[in-house]
């Protein structure tokens, strides 16, 4: 029988894996497609998902008074962090992208203890340092052309961070997981509509093929990370989540012939150091 953290690393896995599909198709899709309308197709099939399993049963749509505050600030900083992040895919390679990305955990990691009173260990403060300093090199400030999209990536990642605070707070008070994923999906279609009308772009049946499959994706990766860490608690998986960051890497490579900068490796390594010392550290704990 499998052990309750064998299946938390299962799903981590398979959310990897559907983290490295989804960015492949918005990079493959943002060179003819509008971001937003990229966000409206990744979010609808969620949307419409979680709406008929309330249908079936027969939860309420209200959630509690004291949630909407979070749930509204979820929605607002999870769209624009989501449009960051597409167009820092759309003008990074994918292993860049990927890698800025993979921050959002330190940023939680601040933003609690900042925003939340949340402790720093004797770990996190030298592991912040040196992520900061593994983004430098990723960033390469001296390429103000590069730099100035992987500001907008790091832009995403803090958005992001302070959507999960939000998710901690909404926990905090017990409010329904499931209602955190419509209310935010919503948000994101709601969003992208408004903002898409203008110049959308009728899809070829290619192009179809990629939107469900992100679509799909998207739903399967929500499945699995929700259950990650239902089964165990995020220090003990969440740094195997880092194998999207080499997967990424091969993709960029084969797919669009991107060869990661020496900084980009340098400063990747860095950060999975200070990931990996600060996960065996939670682990002892």
């Amino acid at each position: 029988m499998m052990s309750n953290t064998f299946r938390a690393l299962i799903c981590v896995l398979f959310d990897a894996l559907a983290v490295v599909i989804i960015f492949t198709c918005v990079k493959s899709l943002s060179v003819h497609f509008p971001l937003f309308e990229l966000i409206f197709f990744k979010n609808i099939l969620c949307f419409f998902t979680v709406l008929i399993y309330l249908l079936i049963r027969r939860y309420s749509f209200f959630p509690k008074n004291i949630s909407w505050r979070w749930l509204i600030i979820r929605s607002v900083v999870g769209f624009i962090g989501i449009f960051f992040q597409f167009y820092s895919i759309k003008h990074l390679s994918l292993a860049n992208a990927t890698i800025l990305a993979k921050t959002t955990p330190f940023f939680i990691t601040f933003l609690g203890y900042w925003l939340m009173n949340e402790g720093l260990s004797k770990v996190q403060i030298p592991a912040l340092l040196l992520s900061f300093i593994g983004v430098l090199f990723i960033a390469r400030p001296g390429d103000n052309l590069h730099f100035g999209f992987s500001l907008i990536a790091l832009a995403s990642a803090v958005l992001v961070a302070i959507a999960y605070c939000c998710v901690r707070k909404l926990n905090q008070i017990r409010e329904s997981m499931v209602l955190m994923v419509f209310y935010f999906s919503f948000g994101n279609v709601l969003g992208s509509l408004i903002f898409m009308t203008s110049d959308f772009v009728m899809p070829t049946e290619h192009d179809w093929g990629l939107l469900i499959l992100m679509g799909f994706t998207f739903v399967f990766g929500q499945f699995a990370l929700t259950g990650a860490y239902k089964h165990a608690p995020a220090s003990e998986v969440s740094v195997y989540s880092y194998i999207t960051v080499l997967a990424s890497a091969v993709i960029g490579a084969v797919w669009w012939h991107e060869i990661p900068h020496f900084t980009t490796m340098i400063g990747a390594g860095i950060i999975l150091f200070a990931t990996v010392v600060t996960y065996r550290y939670n682990c002892q704990q």
